[in-house]
């Protein structure tokens, strides 16, 4: 049984405790008489039950408003200030303009010129070269966004291009009895 479904009985057992409440108040009134002992007891019993029916209703709704959060895609992945005015039909808008036609266009004509063929036996298969006005927004980098860089180890390159790091190992093979 999916949230909502689950909603909607408890909202029918809370009108269906609330007619109870109501048939037992107007009974009293209709006869010219307060509830007794016995009925209010039994009011107090229904009241205790709307409450908590309604209590588990607010936490199904929440959780039913986080989940249809979580389910929505974000709208400001290429926020509006990141939208290029251009007046040639041959440039894109933005980096998600691009991104969506090299992944899922590639007949898109404005990805004529940018079509990137590489080495390494890879022939035309190479892929998309980047419009350079987007150049700057893929190069902004947020440190809130890094996940594996304020977990790792950070070693130091020392001297360029390719310098020497001594790394201790442990040697496991079946030479060493390990």
């Amino acid at each position: 049984m999916d949230i909502e479904e689950l909603i909607k009985n408890l909202k029918e057992k809370r009108q269906e405790i609330y007619d109870q409440m109501d048939k037992m108040l107007n009974l009293a009134d209709s006869e010219k008489r307060d509830l007794t002992e016995e009925e209010t007891g039994k009011y107090a019993d229904l009241e205790r039950s709307y409450d908590k029916t309604s209590g588990e209703i607010t936490k199904l709704e929440e959780q039913l408003k986080r989940k249809k959060e979580l389910n929505t895609p974000d709208k400001n992945v290429f926020p509006e200030n990141s939208v290029i005015e251009v007046n040639d039909p041959n440039e894109f808008r933005n980096l998600g303009e691009f991104l969506y036609s090299a992944r899922f266009n590639q007949s898109d004509p404005r990805l004529k010129e940018l079509r990137a063929e590489q080495s390494m036996g890879e022939g035309t298969a190479g892929g998309f070269m980047v419009p350079t006005q987007f150049r700057s927004e893929l190069l902004k980098v947020d440190p809130q966004s890094a996940h594996v860089r304020p977990r790792a180890t950070v070693i130091d390159a020392g001297t360029p291009p390719d310098a020497e790091i001594t790394m201790p190992s442990l040697n496991q093979g079946s030479s060493s009895n390990m």
